[in-house]
């Protein structure tokens, strides 16, 4: 990784694009940031904006609009945005799929002939299948190319809604006042990003102190975390509900959080979509599962010992995948 850090975001001329270029200045986590967008003219209007807002901060960071993949040259980093949102509730992820990968085949050989080197965070919904296809468009126009490269935004976006709604859960029964932070949840959630997620409530915590221990000493009854798994699940689609359009300051963030790991090497523990080995499949499929991620990508997939019943949701993810999968090809 070069002290010059470029991060390339296809797709950026939208909601999540510009509040990802504002946080990635922000956090000075770039020098060079790219919007890519097929309208040239908002892609070039944001990046004046950002490019303005930069100047504000200390650290020195050139925002670049533009339709022209050229520009992607040689990117750290490349955040893939582009595709067709959710626009109401009822349009859940899956529904995306046949829309969205036409758009991930006309990018991949962009990225695989400008910056086949790049470390790639797939955004696009429905995120885990997204990543499965443009996986296999760009394995099969690089050579050697590493899996560990590529990984989906999931389980840290959902991690953080989980954080939101626990410790809200548990401060509402202190009438002495907040006693929990958001920011010390650690949560842990795995499987797939859509309504069958897993929250897993046995592997989060409160910095050290489990939850089922919290559980406990704050009177927490088993509704109350039904309930916080339940507003964890459906947390994007009531964003869609209300604005109409789906989030975009919490996948900033989250996406902002994964870039750091790789660009600093942190060796994080995140939650994200990646690439898993399927009897079913050769090609293995993408789900969210806990990984370290430093200056390699992915560096060490963490395995769980599954409850039987965890296992039985686990693979119904991975089954579902695969369904959906074979009836896209």
């Amino acid at each position: 990784m070069t002290n010059n850090t470029k991060i390339s975001i296809i797709g950026g001329g939208g909601n999540i694009g510009g509040a990802l270029a504002y946080t990635l200045i922000l956090k000075e986590l770039a020098n060079t940031i790219v919007l890519v967008d097929l309208n040239k003219n908002v892609a070039e209007g944001k990046a004046l904006d950002l490019g303005q807002a930069a100047a504000f901060e200390e650290g020195k960071c050139d925002v670049i609009g533009t339709d022209d993949y050229s520009n992607i040259e040689n990117s750290d980093v490349i955040v893939i945005l582009a595709g067709f949102a959710r626009k109401s509730e009822s349009d859940t992820r899956e529904i995306l799929i046949d829309k969205n990968k036409g758009v991930m085949k006309s990018i991949a050989p962009m990225i695989a002939k400008h910056s086949p080197n790049s470390f790639v965070i797939v955004v696009t919904n429905p995120v885990d299948i997204i990543a499965w296809i443009m996986s296999n468009e760009l394995n099969s126009l690089i050579k050697d190319f590493n899996y560990n490269k590529l990984i989906g935004l999931s389980g840290v976006l959902d991690g953080g809604r989980f954080q939101y709604f626990a410790a809200k859960a548990i401060n509402s029964k202190n009438c002495s006042g907040d006693i929990v932070s958001p920011y010390d949840v650690q949560p842990m959630i795995i499987g797939s990003h859509n309504n069958k997620m897993m929250p897993m409530i046995r592997y989060s915590g409160v910095n050290g102190v489990s939850f089922e221990h919290i559980m406990n000493i704050e009177d927490l009854p088993a509704d109350d975390v039904e309930n916080i798994k339940k507003q964890t699940i459906s947390g994007g689609g009531d964003i869609v509900k209300l604005l109409g359009t789906s989030a975009y300051f919490a996948p900033a963030r989250a996406i902002c959080k994964m870039i750091k790991a790789y660009t600093k090497n942190e060796k994080r523990l995140l939650c994200c979509s990646t690439r898993i080995e399927s009897k079913d499949d050769k090609n293995g499929i993408y789900l969210g599962l806990p990984v370290i991620i430093g200056s390699e990508g992915v560096e060490k997939k963490i395995n769980f010992k599954f409850t039987d019943e965890e296992l039985k949701s686990f693979n119904n993810c991975s089954q579902e995948g695969i369904k959906i999968l074979k009836e896209s090809k």
